[in-house]
């Protein structure tokens, strides 16, 4: 039917929904209406964001639900989550989104526009759930011609629980390579106390051994200066004392032999 096609796949809905649409005519006079999309879009129609058919049908469908459904942790709308405050948070911008989607008119630019540059500047979405839908909005924007492909560029985000799991390894890391380091100083400290241990006992042997060489050599000029015999500090006095012993010894004799002369009136 002429007018009745539309290209949600170049153009998608705010609420991630892409699809193509058209209305036929059959040969009995009814008509159909036919939707043709990949399995990943309906993947996404049937159970992520753009499943409007849930909410505007009035069922509540819990992401809970689903997730025990493929038991698997932390899963809300097929986006997997390290922690639970984490799941918890993208359970919340889930809520807003639906509410969003349900009050928002795709063809109201102005309102979606709004919405884009609010949620951004309020930082209302943190989780992939919120920043896909941010993405959406702003895909939608610029094809429109609303929005310029550099202005108002989503921020990159970052799993709060990766990030602080890494600043735990990181001053696990710091801790352990701290606690290296002391060790290694205090191994250090020990030896040095050793050495300097080692140095003072032989500074302590050296000055003994020094004590008693000293000892030893006053001891041996004490000895050479008072002893009688012969040495090389005192040969000549004791060579000259020994020769007047010798001389004295000499007269001594003479004398005698003099007298001994007289005596027997011997003459000389």
């Amino acid at each position: 039917i002429p007018g009745r096609f539309k290209d949600y796949i170049a153009t998608p809905k705010v609420n991630m929904y892409q699809s193509l649409h058209t209305t036929i005519m059959g040969d009995d006079g009814n008509i159909f209406e036919v939707q043709i999309r990949t399995e990943e879009m309906d993947e996404l129609a049937e159970r992520g964001v753009a499943s409007h058919w849930r909410y505007k049908e009035g069922k509540n469908y819990s992401s809970k639900e689903e997730q025990k459904d493929i038991n698997l942790t932390y899963i809300v709308e097929g986006y997997a989550f390290d922690s639970k405050e984490e799941a918890e948070q993208a359970e919340r911008e889930l809520a807003k989104v639906r509410t969003l989607n349900a009050k928002l008119d795709e063809d109201n630019l102005a309102a979606i526009k709004m919405v884009y540059l609010s949620a951004l500047e309020q930082n209302i979405f943190e989780t992939q759930i919120g920043l896909s839908y941010l993405r959406n909005l702003q895909i939608h924007l610029i094809n429109e011609g609303v929005l310029r492909s550099d202005e108002k560029p989503l921020p990159i985000q970052h799993s709060k629980h990766k990030m602080d799991l890494e600043i735990r390894r990181i001053k696990e890391e710091y801790r352990e390579e701290a606690k290296s380091v002391r060790e290694e100083a205090r191994k250090r400290v020990q030896a040095e106390r050793e050495l300097a241990k080692q140095a003072r006992m032989k500074c302590r042997s050296l000055a003994l051994a020094i004590g008693v060489l000293c000892a030893l050599v006053i001891g041996m000029f004490i000895i050479t200066f008072t002893g009688d015999n012969p040495n090389i500090i005192n040969y000549k006095n004791a060579l000259e004392n020994q020769y007047s012993e010798w001389e004295q010894e000499l007269d001594e004799r003479e004398d005698a032999i003099r007298e001994k002369e007289a005596e027997l009136n011997i003459q000389p």
